[in-house]
């Protein structure tokens, strides 16, 4: 059963555009951002070093997705090798409908995850750990049919190592 975004057992209702894939949701706290941030294994993606198209940059972290812009992505170079989760925070989507992004990894599509609703921020981690080369390509773009998103904390490319992630997961029964 998919978690529901608040944490809580029960269901997460279905998007528009389906359901998030090779990701789950952890509920959004300033502990776990705090835990992340300063965690050992955590590489830092900020989006004011990603190569962008058709993104609003509002601050160092987070970027948004401009649907107007038609192809909207941003894309980062792995400073690392190894085995790597990917987590990211989706936030607000503008009254444009239901925001997703698609992450690729050199071109090849990993997954889907989906932003919450109103003002609720979510982090999404891969189920998976990413086997990165240096310099592989981490792209994240809207996906089909998606409103626009607003997502940050993308500084966050956990390494399988780190306790504050798993300990999280654990804790949520993942």
């Amino acid at each position: 059963m998919r978690r529901s975004t608040s944490g809580s057992d029960r269901p997460a209702p279905p998007t528009a555009f389906g359901t998030p894939e090779n990701f789950e949701a952890l509920p959004f706290t300033n502990e776990l951002r705090y835990d992340l941030w300063h965690a050992e294994g955590t590489v830092l993606l900020a989006g004011a070093e990603a190569e962008v198209e058709g993104m609003i940059r509002h601050t160092n972290f987070e970027l948004e997705t401009d649907k107007e812009a038609g192809e909207s992505w941003a894309a980062w170079r792995s400073p690392v090798e190894g085995e790597y989760y990917f987590v990211t925070m989706l936030s607000r989507y503008r009254q444009s409908g239901q925001g997703g992004l698609e992450l690729l990894l050199d071109g090849k599509r990993v997954g889907k995850l989906i932003s919450p609703g109103g003002r609720e921020r979510i982090f999404w981690y891969t189920t998976e750990p990413l086997k990165l080369e240096k310099d592989t390509e981490l792209r994240l773009e809207s996906a089909m049919l998606s409103g626009s998103t607003r997502f940050g904390e993308v500084r966050s490319v956990t390494s399988r190592r780190s306790p504050c992630l798993m300990s999280r997961v654990s804790r949520l029964g993942g």
